[in-house]
């Protein structure tokens, strides 16, 4: 089956390459996605990814919670 959206092909791409070390940056993409890519990032993308960059709120919405302080980050 082939990817149908970017998302989903970027996280096939991921998987076949077998990289020891993959950084993600954001880029406020997160605050475009489909449901159903953030789905696609938080459950097949973000347990591959090494380190993310991404701002707090790119942050709280890849995660789905709010970060309101460096304990919420922790």
């Amino acid at each position: 089956v082939l990817p149908s959206t970017p998302v989903e092909c970027i996280a096939s791409l991921i998987t076949e390459m077998h990289t020891p070390i993959i950084v993600m940056d954001t880029l406020l993409v997160t605050l475009q996605l489909s449901s159903n890519s953030l789905r696609v990032v938080r459950e097949q993308i973000l347990p591959k990814v090494t380190m993310i960059s991404s701002t707090a709120d790119e942050a709280a919405i890849l995660l789905d919670c709010k970060l309101a302080s460096l304990e919420d980050v922790k």
